[in-house]
């Protein structure tokens, strides 16, 4: 009788060690003030767990982005996608903006890898890398009201006197979006790295306009018919 109590405890306690290494550990912190968290985490099994803590909305491969005085976000898309607005206020996409909320144009104003974006009084001018045009956006209604053409356009930049710089592979576009009235500027010599930079900025003073370009920072002044300077 002894004996088979024995072998019977003996199986038992390899029973509970079997089980035990089977087990999963309780998260840290599993004191009794903690007990509604832990039921929540070792229960719940719905999927709900692993949403997102923020809204989200799918993009196809963002390539640019602007942000307006409201705080909505421009996003350009590879290729043909588009422009995607989204708003401030709610993270979604603002469906009253262009065509639900993407603007993909046509003709001349069409978005074909907008490399670079920047808003400006009430407006978003892109520069379309493959449709080798720079065009704008009027924010209001989404609609493209015009567009010049631009070989291949690397960079935008827009003063705070509202000249707006695009360096593109044939030269510079220089224009005075006051007067709507393009300022015809030299790109030789070192302003070869405006052409090809993929980053320009106009200082708040425009003053002088900042180039990127391959790991080194560019100045450049801006002189009183607001062409950059060559020296």
């Amino acid at each position: 009788m002894k004996l088979k109590l024995f072998i019977f405890n003996i199986l038992l306690s390899l029973l509970l060690l079997t089980s035990n290494a089977f087990a999963k550990n309780i998260p840290p912190g599993s004191g009794i003030g903690d007990v509604p968290a832990n039921v929540l985490i070792l229960l719940d099994k719905s999927g709900s767990m692993g949403a997102r803590m923020t809204s989200g909305a799918g993009m196809r491969y963002p390539t640019s982005t602007a942000v307006d005085s409201s705080g909505d976000i421009y996003v350009g898309q590879y290729s043909t996608y588009g422009i995607k607005k989204f708003t401030y206020a709610t993270t979604g996409v603002d469906s009253t903006f262009a065509k639900s909320g993407v603007y993909r144009g046509k003709g001349k104003c069409r978005s074909y890898y907008p490399y670079i974006m920047k808003i400006h009084n009430g407006y978003l001018y892109v520069a379309s890398y493959y449709q080798r045009r720079v065009f704008r956006v009027k924010l209001s209604n989404g609609k493209c009201d015009w567009n010049q053409f631009a070989n291949y356009p690397r960079n935008v930049a827009i003063s705070k006197n509202n000249i707006l710089y695009v360096g593109h592979s044939s030269g510079l576009l220089v224009r005075n979006l006051s007067t709507n009235i393009n300022i015809s500027c030299s790109s030789s010599g070192n302003l070869w790295y405006i052409k090809n930079a993929f980053g320009t900025a106009v200082d708040p003073s425009a003053s002088n306009i900042y180039v990127h370009y391959n790991r080194y920072l560019y100045r450049f002044a801006i002189q009183s018919n607001g062409c950059p300077s060559t020296r």
